[in-house]
């Protein structure tokens, strides 16, 4: 299994572009290649320069995209490989024991891979079945995708009793590589089965519209402005929510906006 590779976040280009095994990242998180930089971003306080000198300092890897690299720009070629990442951070995660929850993950038959992410937190993949159907148009498979994402999701938190960001629920999200000589790699590992669920969610999610044009999963009209229906949403935050819990929302909504309009470019999605 083989993953895009970029040095760094501002080289995201055929011409530094490369496709290299998914083992050889974690020899990578192994070595002591990184040590310095992670060290630098740990012992750091400020988040900023944290996000600094990782975007500056840090390959990214793109786990669940497994192509030509030839093929690359076109959302319409793209084929995911059934890897799943989720990212435990440090901060919604403040009562755990890290290293315990490493070792449960290591020992699930799905895991994929884990290891500790740059600033302390966790990185880790499950192998799935997931796979594009044929004729499926990216916006539906980015649907299938997040849908089943979130079901895994929940059961991994529920088994797990922790708390993991729906932010990578992104098929095109990118991973900053890390330092952990302990990283883990499980190379006989199992597939868990989500593609045949995937299907039946995705007809359930999709029956067709009712005589008046609107959509019966959600009564939303059929043909709508995205600028419009996201903008009108986000007129439910409440007024006197603080800055700092209104500020994912309206990041995510700008990151939508900007997919949405992006026709045929190769957008990913990076978290701090």
């Amino acid at each position: 299994m083989h993953v895009f590779y970029a040095p760094r976040v501002n080289q995201l280009t055929k011409r530094y572009l490369s496709h290299i095994g998914i083992e050889e990242c974690l020899n990578l998180v192994r070595s002591d290649h990184f040590k310095e930089t992670i060290d630098l971003i740990r012992c750091n306080q400020d988040n900023l320069v944290r996000q600094r000198i990782k975007r500056n300092e840090l390959p990214i890897v793109i786990p669940s995209i497994d192509q030509p690299i030839s093929s690359w720009l076109n959302d319409e070629s793209i084929h995911p490989n059934g890897v799943m990442q989720f990212d435990l951070d440090l901060k919604d995660n403040q009562l755990i024991d890290i290293e315990h929850v490493k070792a449960e993950l290591a020992q699930h038959r799905s895991t994929l891979f884990v290891f500790n992410s740059p600033k302390g937190g966790l990185k880790f993949a499950r192998k799935t079945d997931f796979v594009r159907l044929p004729d499926e148009t990216f916006r539906d498979l980015q649907q299938r995708f997040r849908n089943i994402y979130s079901e895994l999701k929940l059961q991994v938190e529920q088994d797990l009793g922790v708390q993991l960001d729906m932010a990578l629920s992104n098929i095109k999200q990118a991973m900053y590589l890390s330092y952990d000589v302990d990283a883990y790699f499980n190379s006989n590992r199992e597939l868990t089965q989500v593609q045949s669920k995937s299907a039946e969610v995705d007809q359930l999610s999709s029956y067709a519209m009712d005589k008046n044009g609107w959509n019966g999963t959600l009564g939303l009209p059929a043909v709508i402005n995205l600028d419009d229906f996201v903008s009108g949403l986000l007129q439910f935050i409440p007024p006197d929510i603080s800055y700092n819990d209104a500020l994912p929302v309206w990041r995510q909504h700008h990151w939508d906006r900007f997919e949405a309009l992006n026709n045929g470019g190769f957008l990913v999605h990076l978290i701090d």
